[in-house]
């Protein structure tokens, strides 16, 4: 009797906890895309708009989608963002 009653009650917190952590993922999810959203409209409205900033970053040639350069060198290319962040990491793990 006791067993049963203590099963019981164990499954519906251990349900109702995952319930309310999952809940907590969606608001928070949809509160940093918002946030993020919020932050693009901003920054575009402040410096005249999505297409005055993409051609100010085209004519600084900061724009570098198909760039596959083979050495860490270069920032913007898929190999050097990766060591980039994987430098970042390290330090990070190692604290």
């Amino acid at each position: 009797m006791w067993t049963r009653s203590i099963v019981s009650c164990s499954v519906c917190d251990v349900k109702g906890g995952m319930k309310a952590v999952i809940w907590t993922d969606v608001v928070q999810t949809c509160l940093m895309f918002a946030g993020t959203l919020a932050v693009i409209i901003k920054g575009s409205v402040d410096h005249g708009g999505f297409d005055e900033i993409w051609s100010f970053m085209y004519d600084g040639d900061r724009i570098q989608f198909w760039e596959y350069a083979i050495s860490s060198l270069y920032l913007t290319s898929f190999i050097g963002i990766r060591c980039t962040l994987g430098r970042k990491l390290e330090k990070m793990w190692e604290a």
